[in-house]
């Protein structure tokens, strides 16, 4: 699924890509074997009803794939404009078994100032919680290193 549907025809002429969806996730029907989202959650203003309608798109026994920039790792993430949430492997971790994934992966090693989940969906829905919340001392403490840098 892209935001945009400017490359289409590109995307669709890739081996394996057996579809192309544009614009409203609710739009997409599945069920998938895989949903991939790299580089997005962090751009979702609600992350946890996206997260929701991403299981609900899978198979049973599929898998959802989680990449985002670690902000631990890469304080300088807190700078860009256009990130609504910013996760450190344990956040990224929790969100996804909040709203009913078993992560099975949780990685900062594939990719540097990455982290990236590997989750199923477990079989029962996740009881309500409490709601995702902006981490704004992750924020203060890396915004004091930022300062520090720039002294």
């Amino acid at each position: 699924m892209e935001q945009g549907d400017r490359r289409r025809d590109e995307i669709l002429r890739l081996p394996g890509v057996r579809g192309f969806w544009s614009g409203s996730l609710d739009a997409v029907e599945g069920p998938f074997d895989l949903v991939s989202v790299v580089h997005v959650l962090e751009h979702v203003p609600e992350p946890v009803p996206f997260l929701r309608r991403l299981r609900a798109l899978l198979r049973p026994d599929g898998l959802l794939l989680v990449q985002v920039p670690d902000a631990v790792a890469n304080p300088f993430d807190y700078l860009v404009a256009d990130h609504c949430s910013h996760f450190a492997p344990d956040r990224l971790g929790r969100l996804v078994r909040d709203v009913g994934f078993d992560p099975i992966i949780l990685s900062t090693d594939w990719v540097p100032k990455e982290t990236a989940c590997v989750a199923r969906p477990l079989a029962a829905e996740p009881a309500p919680g409490p709601a995702f919340a902006v981490d704004a001392t992750g924020p203060r403490k890396r915004g004091a290193w930022l300062e520090a840098v720039v002294e």
